[in-house]
């Protein structure tokens, strides 16, 4: 499978992450692919890193 992404820092918070879930499926859809399923969330920095170092991404399974 191919999936889209898009990054973004801080802590993982709802009203973020479904701020870049809008601005990653918009390009999805602007690049021509179709996502398939719901977009996810990976974090991956143990819960002591400062936010501001914290790296996250908002993915989807595309075709």
């Amino acid at each position: 499978y191919r999936a889209a992404a898009i990054s973004y820092s801080g802590n993982l918070r709802e009203e973020k992450y479904n701020t870049k879930i809008k601005e990653l499926l918009d390009i999805v859809t602007m690049k021509g692919l179709q996502p398939i399923g719901e977009p996810f969330s990976a974090g991956y920095d143990p819960p002591w890193t400062l936010p501001f170092l914290k790296r996250n991404e908002v993915l989807v399974i595309v075709e």
